[in-house]
């Protein structure tokens, strides 16, 4: 046996292949961002090639949400209005609920999930709390949840809550620190064009680093439209937009990573003139990097309204759906400004009423495809050429079913955890096994869709690698050795990639020759010793028995049955063992 949202806070494709072989480690990305919940139980999985809908989500509302899974892909938990949900603790099968503590007040606008710089299994989780009372501004409130707590099924560190800020706008993004560990939390002052950046690592320093942005309109500061802000994979650029119904802007800015400072900011404006008959307007709601931090991607939704307010007008509103790339690889305004391009435009679509839409939002995936949502559809767009140079970008409008039905806004992800989301990678969920372990490989990124692997030297013929991106191998049939697995992928975009990664099986110990025996007097009484030992011990092993010593020989002075439980060799691979002895010791 072995050991194994309209919130308010405050007043040509390329062709060619691509061969990656060296260490997993260099580009290294892990699958944090792999399983997302959102919406009126949304939930998408980007564990499988096309990604699955998840059919568990709890989330029943539109607000934010975040979420958060291991370095493998295993979902963990996650956010929505008041409530932390966790997924498959140990030995539970049900999902659990946490209040989050009721004086934080309110419910939730913006969420972020930041996992510990040097601690694995603690996560920093901030959000942007809108206050009950109308008119008051949103509080940044953050605390800790500890994985490890609850006997590993996670929980809630409560006297880790901290009010961060009590005067912030409802849109959160991080970007990563000039270090490459550490990371800044960036937020909005409510009402301002000022930008704060809070350090994190194993805490979130309080005063944060402030920067001005001013505004493009003297006088111009307006909450009145949802903010949404993004980051770019790199973690150089910082997108935000912000405006009302006649007027609106983005900012595109760049971070000093050390300092957290932004500067250099350009401005995307657009002006419209109200139709006098229809109240009409526009704004972009979203707006998305691409994976090699060339393009972005901006969605803008233009609603035509009836100023008749009477249901069977209304019925009549609409809203169409306009998709414009702009070339950011030049940091010139005019060059970025004239890049701009059309590449997806849809409607009308109803907005109110009988299978009503609303407005469209998106998000970069692991994968390295940018998925878009309508607020309340049960289908996403996919965008699956985000690097193409030309427009050729194999847009597939309302591809992929989800389980429920979109909200406000898509998950809101911590883009470091897709930073490497363009760049073909394999992983494993362990290099180093013991043979009889279960081997996890799996290849991801750069929009792969199509898996061959191949093994050297070569597998028994009774050992089947498949061709899914994540599979699962047996390895009881394997001899002990080094293998390297190499996968060959492609894309739709005419991508070819190979990357491989080595894994070694190392061989299990042999049992002991006989069964544990005693030595000492040959009738023990009270207070004398006697000695278990395994015969023939073998160099190097380690022997573990029942009373939790670990030795090839131990001393016992009371009778009863003892037991050598287990043994481990120097690769740290083990097997049960459970050969019992009894020794009796007279007690007169």
């Amino acid at each position: 046996m072995l050991w194994s949202s309209l919130l308010n806070c405050g007043k040509e494709a390329r062709l060619g292949l691509v061969f990656l072989i060296f260490p997993v480690w260099l580009f290294a990305q892990k699958k944090e961002a792999n399983n997302w919940y959102w919406g009126y139980q949304a939930g998408l999985s980007f564990n499988f090639t096309p990604p699955r809908a998840i059919v568990d989500s709890k989330i029943v509302g539109p607000q934010s949400s975040s979420s958060i899974s291991d370095s493998y892909g295993k979902p963990l938990f996650y956010t929505n209005g008041d409530t932390l949900y966790r997924i498959n603790a140990p030995k539970i099968n049900i999902r659990r609920k946490l209040k989050i503590p009721p004086q934080t007040g309110g419910f939730q606008v913006a969420s972020l999930i930041i996992p510990f710089t040097q601690t694995t299994n603690k996560y920093h989780v901030a959000l942007v709390v809108q206050s009950p009372n109308e008119g008051e501004a949103c509080k940044l409130i953050t605390f800790t949840v500890d994985m490890r707590l609850d006997n590993g099924a996670g929980n809630m560190d409560t006297n880790s809550v901290t009010y961060l800020d009590t005067n912030v706008q409802a849109s959160l993004s991080v970007m990563l620190h000039q270090d490459g560990k550490r990371n800044w939390l960036i937020g909005r002052r409510a009402s301002s064009d000022t930008l704060l950046a809070w350090l994190v690592d194993s805490v979130i320093h309080p005063n944060p680093t402030v920067s001005k942005m001013f505004s493009p309109f003297p006088g111009f500061i307006d909450d009145r439209i949802s903010q949404v802000s993004k980051t770019s994979p790199n973690s150089e650029i910082l997108f935000w937009n912000w405006g009302r119904k006649e007027t609106r802007f983005n900012q595109l800015i760049k971070i000093d990573r050390q300092t957290g400072k932004f500067s250099n900011i350009i401005h995307l404006i657009d002006s419209l003139s109200l139709n006098p008959k229809n109240v009409r307007y526009s704004f972009p709601v979203d707006a998305t990097f691409s994976p090699d931090n060339q393009f972005l991607y901006t969605i803008e939704n233009t609603y035509l309204f009836n100023t008749d307010s009477s249901a069977q007008v209304q019925s009549n509103n609409r809203i169409y759906y306009t998709i414009r790339r702009y070339n950011i690889s030049v940091w010139d305004s005019a060059t970025i400004k004239n890049s701009g391009k059309v590449v997806f435009q849809a409607g009308p679509f109803p907005f109110i009423g009988t299978n009503r839409v609303g407005s469209m939002t998106s998000q970069l995936g692991p994968d390295g495809k940018i998925y878009l949502q309508q607020f309340g559809s049960n289908r996403l767009s996919v965008v699956h050429c985000p690097n193409s140079p030309i427009f050729n970008i194999n847009f597939k409008f309302r591809e992929l079913s989800i389980s429920g039905n979109g909200a406000l806004r898509l998950p809101t992800l911590n883009q470091t955890f897709v930073r490497n989301a363009g760049i073909f990678q394999v992983q494993a969920n362990k290099r180093n096994l013991c043979q009889g372990d279960t081997l996890e490989l799996s290849g991801y990124g750069a929009g792969a869709e199509k898996f061959r692997w191949s093994v050297t030297p070569d597998l028994p013929q009774t050992v089947k690698v498949d061709t899914l991106t994540w599979q699962k191998i047996d390895t009881r049939n394997i001899p002990p050795g080094a293998y390297t697995f190499s996968c060959q992928s492609s894309s739709r975009c005419g991508d070819v990639f190979e990357k491989s990664i080595i894994v070694t099986i190392n061989p299990n110990p042999s049992p002991p020759s006989l069964p544990p025996g005693q030595r000492g007097v040959s009738t023990p009484c009270l207070g004398d010793s006697v000695f278990l030992f395994v015969p023939n011990p073998v160099s190097g092993y380690r022997y573990f028995w029942s009373i939790g010593q670990v030795d090839s020989q131990i001393v016992v002075k009371q009778s009863g049955k003892y037991s050598l439980d287990s043994v481990a060799n120097s690769f740290g691979c083990g097997i049960k063992v459970k050969d019992t002895v009894s020794v009796v010791i007279k007690d007169f």
